[in-house]
């Protein structure tokens, strides 16, 4: 008996580390995600009051808390992003920071633009 329960977690556990289901999946769950203010708040404008006051800061505020505490690869952060709806184009800095969490503006990228503009 203790053979087959084993077996049957052996299994899954090697069905958990396909693509599908990687490590990043198992750490960092959808389900636990905090999702991207724009889908939050989709009716928010870019420069709306209610980012600065009340339940839009505080939740941009737990969300940024959030993102720090991502692995800080690339593709990581990009399979978070890929998770969410796509982010409106005037939030194209916002994803380019998830993305980079320490990039500079005047840094050369080594992913294709096109790739980001597919998150937005």
């Amino acid at each position: 008996m203790l053979d087959s329960i084993n077996s049957c977690l052996i299994e899954s556990s090697r069905l958990a580390m396909t693509e599908e289901n990687s490590e990043f999946d198992l750490l960092y769950p959808a389900e636990k995600d905090i999702v991207p203010p724009w889908e939050k708040f989709p009716t928010y404008e870019h420069h709306s009051l209610g980012w600065r006051m009340g339940d839009g800061e505080d939740y941009k505020c737990n969300w940024w808390n959030f993102v720090d505490s991502l692995p800080s690869e690339y593709e990581s952060r990009l399979k978070y992003l890929k998770r969410n709806r796509p982010a409106p184009i005037n939030q194209f800095y916002k994803v380019l920071w998830v993305l980079y969490p320490d990039c500079e503006e005047d840094k050369e990228y080594q992913e294709s633009q096109a790739e980001i503009a597919e998150l937005l």
